[in-house]
C-alpha cells in the first residue's frame, strides 16, 4: 500500500503526459487508484447506484442523439460517463490501515513535489522574462498539448510558469488538490503550515488566477471552521481582503491581467461570463447539448468576443454545454454526492471550474487520490484526539487513585 500511495503522488506532476489519451500516465494512475481503493472502497460505489448509473448512461444517449455525432463523440461521452460514475462514488474513500508512519511518508513525498515545483516555476519565470521556454517537450503531452507556448506566444504574449503541466490553471488545480489532501492536519502540524505557504507561493508565481482564487477560498472556508475565536477569523479575513485590494490596486502582473484595457482578463471571461451568456442560446437550439468536438469547431457562433473553444475552460458548465438540460442534473448529482463532506464539496466545485475538464480520467485520479488522503488524514487526526480524550477521562475516573504511602497508581 505504501508503494502505491507514493507512486500515485509522484505521478501527479506527470499526469498530462503520454503517447495518447489512453496510453498515458493518467490511465495507468487510474488503474493504480482502483487498486489502492480496494474492495472496501469499491463497495461504496453501490451508494445511489441506480441514480448514478442511469445518469452516466444518459450522458452517452444525449451525445448519440446529436445530429452528426461521430463514433469518437460517443466514445468520449462513454469515458466521461465512466469517470463521472467513479468521481461521484469516491467521496468517502479512505485507507483503513493509514497510520502515523504512512502519514509521515505521504507528507514527505508531498514536500518533495511542492518544493520541486516551486523551484521549477521560479526558474521558468526567469526564463520567460527572456522569452525562452523551460519545460517538458510538447510532444510528451497527451492532453492539452495545444496550450504549451510556441515561439510566437513566447515572443508576443504574457506566458506564465506552469511547472510540468501544459498550462498554469492545471498547476493551480494540482496545488489546490494537495492543499485539500493535507488540510485535516493543517491546524496541528507546523510543517504542514509551512507546506501550505509553499503551495501558495507556487500559485502566486504561476499567476494562475483560478489557482490563487480557489486556494484562497478554500483556506478562508477552512479557517472559518477551525478558528474558534470569531475575532481571530475576522482579523484573518480583514488581512486577506487588505492583501487582495493591495494586489488589485497596485501595479503588478496579477492586477495587469485583471484590469486590462480591453475589458478584462480573458480567462475570467471565457471561464464564467461568456459560457453563462451563451448557454441560453445553446439550450434553445440543442436541448440535449452539443458534443465537445463539434462545439469547439463552431468558432464565434455564440459570442463575438470569445470563441467556442475558449468557452470550454469551465468543467462544470461544460456539462451543460455537452449534455444540455441534463447537465444541470449532473451538476446536482455531483453536489448531492459530496454533500455530506462539506470540505470535499468546496474542493470539488473549485476544481471543476479549472482547466475545462471534470468528468475525465485524469480528474478522477486527482479527485480520488485527494479524497483518499483527506479522509485518511482526518480519520487519523480524529483517532489521535480521541485517544488523548480517553486517556484524560481514564485518569479522572474514581477507581484510579494514587496510593500516597506507596507512590503508585492502582
Amino acid at each position: 500500500m505504501t508503494v502505491l500511495v507514493i507512486a500515485l503522488l509522484l505521478s501527479l506532476p506527470f499526469v498530462q503526459l503520454g503517447y495518447s489519451y489512453y496510453a498515458s500516465v493518467s490511465t495507468a494512475a487510474a488503474a493504480l487508484v482502483i487498486l489502492l481503493a480496494g474492495r472496501v472502497n469499491l463497495s461504496k460505489l453501490r451508494a445511489n447506484f441506480p441514480l448514478r448509473f442511469f445518469a452516466s448512461l444518459l450522458m452517452v444517449i444525449c451525445t448519440a442523439s446529436y445530429e452528426g455525432a461521430s463514433g469518437q463523440d460517443v466514445l468520449r461521452a462513454g469515458r466521461e460517463a465512466l469517470a463521472f460514475f467513479l468521481i461521484t462514488g469516491c467521496a468517502s474513500w479512505y485507507l483503513p490501515s493509514f497510520d502515523r508512519r504512512l502519514a509521515k511518508k505521504v507528507l514527505a513525498t508531498i514536500w518533495v513535489i511542492v518544493s520541486g515545483t516551486l523551484a521549477l516555476v521560479a526558474i521558468q519565470a526567469i526564463y520567460l522574462r527572456s522569452h525562452q521556454y523551460f519545460g517538458l517537450p510538447v510532444e510528451l503531452y497527451s492532453q492539452n498539448a495545444n496550450t504549451v507556448p510556441g515561439e510566437l506566444q513566447l515572443l508576443y504574449m504574457d506566458v506564465r510558469p506552469s511547472g510540468t503541466f501544459a498550462e498554469p490553471s492545471y498547476l493551480g488545480g494540482i496545488c489546490l488538490s494537495l492543499l485539500f489532501a493535507v488540510s485535516p492536519v493543517l491546524q496541528k502540524k507546523r510543517s504542514v503550515q509551512l507546506l501550505t505557504a509553499f503551495i501558495v507561493a507556487v500559485v502566486l508565481i504561476s499567476r494562475s488566477l483560478s489557482g490563487i482564487l480557489f486556494t484562497v477560498v478554500y483556506l478562508a472556508y477552512y479557517a472559518r471552521k477551525v478558528v474558534r475565536s470569531p475575532r481571530l477569523f475576522y482579523l484573518l479575513l480583514a488581512v486577506l481582503l487588505t492583501a487582495s485590494f493591495a494586489v488589485v490596486f497596485t501595479e503588478n502582473p496579477i492586477s495587469a491581467r485583471l484590469l486590462r484595457g480591453d475589458g478584462g482578463d480573458l480567462s475570467i471571461t471565457s471561464r464564467i461570463f461568456a459560457p453563462l451568456e451563451a448557454i441560453p442560446t445553446i439550450l434553445s437550439l440543442h436541448p440535449l447539448g452539443i458534443p465537445a468536438a463539434s462545439f469547439q469547431e463552431m468558432g464565434y457562433a455564440f459570442s463575438h468576443d470569445v470563441t467556442a473553444e475558449e468557452m470550454t475552460h469551465n468543467g462544470l458548465l461544460n456539462l451543460v454545454i455537452s449534455y444540455g438540460f441534463f447537465g444541470f442534473v449532473l451538476i446536482g448529482l455531483t453536489i448531492y454526492s459530496f454533500g455530506k463532506n462539506t470540505n470535499g464539496l468546496v474542493f470539488i466545485l473549485a476544481l471543476s471550474i479549472q482547466n475545462g475538464g471534470f468528468a475525465t480520467v485524469d480528474k478522477f485520479v486527482i479527485i480520488a487520490l485527494s479524497m483518499i488522503l483527506h479522509n485518511s488524514f482526518r480519520a487519523l487526526s480524529s483517532n489521535s484526539s480521541g485517544s488523548s480524550q480517553r486517556a484524560a477521562q481514564a485518569l479522572s475516573m474514581p477507581h484510579i487513585r494514587r496510593t500516597v504511602g506507596e507512590h503508585r497508581i492502582i
